[in-house]
């Protein structure tokens, strides 16, 4: 029997609460989970929250996907919108910004590396991108380290304009960033990049 049958068998099972095909079926595929999870998050940790929560909701949504033909791939899609969703909320968490930013400091390896150098690429293209007066504020904000009142000192606008513009290009960077991205592993990099 092939691995799709048996994973349709479950999940028909499933949808008629059978725990134990949901156990099965969460051990069939957890660590391929969790092994994305981990290279996205680059915490254990947080990625064994993220696999209880996608399995969570596999649960909760048993009976609607229980016809699902191609569960790996349903899997997987479920999979990478939770993990980008968590990454987008724990982006804005001082601690979590920290780990990252340690975790690629200390990092040789060529992975590491290589996600840290396209990431930085991609913010680049995506900074010029931007309207001359945003570039500049976003640039003498992330890149120089001035305040909003020191920016809007130096460009003869008010903080709250210097605010303003800062928002719409924080707004455009992540708007291009998702649009050009496509690697989902580049994420916490580029949220770390644009958050600091």
């Amino acid at each position: 029997m092939s691995s799709s049958l048996s994973d349709m068998e479950l999940l028909s099972r499933m949808a008629e609460g059978d725990a134990n095909a949901f156990q099965k079926l969460f051990y069939q595929h957890w660590e391929k989970i969790f092994s994305i999870a981990v290279m996205y998050t680059k915490s254990e940790v947080l990625a064994e929250e993220l696999v209880q929560d996608i399995f969570l909701k596999i649960w909760l949504h048993r009976e609607k996907i229980q016809d699902q033909s191609n569960f790996q791939g349903y899997l997987f899609i479920t999979a990478r919108n939770h993990i980008y969703n968590k990454l987008r909320i724990k982006s804005q968490e001082t601690e979590y910004r920290q780990e990252l930013h340690a975790h690629f400091a200390d990092s040789r390896a060529a992975d590491d590396l290589l996600i840290l150098k396209q990431s930085q690429e991609l913010i680049h293209q995506a900074v010029e991108s931007l309207p001359p007066q945003q570039r500049k504020i976003f640039i003498l904000s992330r890149y120089e380290g001035l305040t909003l009142e020191e920016i809007g000192a130096q460009m003869g606008i008010s903080p709250l304009t210097a605010r303003a513009h800062m928002r719409k290009a924080l707004a455009s960077l992540r708007s291009f960033l998702q649009q050009h991205s496509g690697d989902l592993s580049l994420a916490p990099v580029l949220y770390i990049l644009l958050s600091k």
